[in-house]
């Protein structure tokens, strides 16, 4: 219940209470995201609602973590999607897909990637410095007060 109301204090004392640390973990995780449409996606996430979790990024802006939340969820079309729409970031989806790929030794079988793969150059280096410069965007939009840490489940 206080999940859907987004208290996160008492649903983090409601877990603890019944041992559900890893849920604890998570709660304490949107807690030190630094901005609220941040933490309201994720608590939309913790509730199952993927959709009202990418609609709270988009509407606030935050496309790139929009992009990042569909890679999470291995929605990898959507990704793309939204990378492409964006024009930023391709080549962080396309790094991640790879990274998938070869993890799981299995060959590419979507056309888009395939084509994209041909024509864009994943470099992790990149990659990673422009992560690093959405995370410090969010950063330096937050509140004073807001949390300096870096804020990602996926890297």
């Amino acid at each position: 219940m206080s999940i859907a109301l987004k208290d996160l204090k008492t649903a983090e004392i409601a877990y603890a209470a019944i041992k559900e640390s890893d849920k604890v973990e998570c709660i304490q995780y949107i807690k030190k995201l630094p901005l609220k449409d941040l933490q309201t996606s994720e608590m939309a996430l913790l509730s199952g609602n993927t959709k009202e979790a990418e609609s709270v990024l988009l509407a606030g802006g935050l496309t790139f973590r929009a992009i990042m939340l569909n890679l999470r969820l291995y929605k990898w079309d959507r990704a793309l999607e939204l990378a492409t729409k964006n024009g930023n970031h391709i080549d962080t989806v396309l790094a991640f897909r790879q990274k998938y790929r070869d993890t799981l030794d299995i060959t590419e079988d979507k056309p888009n990637f395939i084509q994209l793969m041909n024509e864009v150059e994943i470099n992790w280096n990149s990659v990673n410095e422009k992560i690093e410069e959405e995370y410090q965007k969010e950063r330096n939009m937050a509140p004073t007060g807001s949390t300096s840490r870096r804020t990602s489940l996926i890297i």
